[in-house]
């Protein structure tokens, strides 16, 4: 199998056909973001690679169908992203609506009885950061809905960013569906992590208690 290059440039553009013409499969413009390499590697490997991670990581084996623990907004602009964060969301009993962009999660955020969003931080139109404080902005105070992040960044500023958007909590990925069960229990309120989040801070990350000294 040829392996497949991916050209970095330090300019600000990306023209496939230079990219083409040097041999490469793909190109990207310094600084290349962690969701940009990330989803451009997805791309390029295809969906066996998006099936090949969630096999590698499986959903907790059930012996028969899940009941049905709701509906979830799934904001991810990447269709591979989609199919595996769907997969193991359906694994677990949620139903999911999917949308490609912050835009759309603003628009939709309100139209149904969402258990939780997962919000993919890195999107075009408006990317989740922007999306979530719109949504901050227009819920009423007794109906916030729960927002996950998704993004491929791991920093402390990353985990400190979701917090100033104003979301829940956070997954890296690839997203572990074992991590993914027990942020939705945590703050769905539907399995043994649910105790555990109602004790914290609802406008703060899970893991970071109000006391930091506890």
């Amino acid at each position: 199998t040829r392996t497949k290059t991916v050209l970095l440039t330090s300019g600000s553009y990306s023209d496939d056909n230079v990219a083409a013409a040097a041999g490469a499969a793909a190109m990207l413009p310094k600084p290349v973001r962690p969701s940009q390499l990330y989803n451009c590697l997805l791309d390029l490997l295809g969906a066996a690679a998006g099936q090949a991670s969630l096999h590698a990581q499986p959903a907790p084996a059930r012996h028969d169908a899940p009941p049905d623990r709701g509906l979830i907004l799934l904001a991810e602009d990447n269709e591979i992203n989609q199919m595996v964060a769907a997969d193991n969301l359906s694994l677990l009993g949620y139903r999911v609506d999917v949308v490609r962009n912050g835009s759309e999660a603003v628009q939709v955020a309100a139209t149904k009885p969402y258990r939780a969003i997962l919000m993919d931080c890195q999107m075009p139109t408006m990317d989740g950061y922007a999306a979530t404080s719109q949504i901050r902005l227009r819920e009423r105070p007794d109906q916030r809905i729960p927002i996950i992040a998704m993004t491929a960044g791991a920093l402390a500023e990353d985990r400190q960013r979701c917090l100033a958007a104003g979301m829940d909590d956070y997954l890296s990925k690839p997203i572990d569906p074992e991590e993914l069960r027990m942020a939705l229990d945590r703050w769905t309120g539907q399995g043994p992590q649910a105790a555990e989040g109602t004790g914290r801070r609802r406008s703060g990350l899970a893991g970071q208690d109000d006391d930091p000294s506890a």
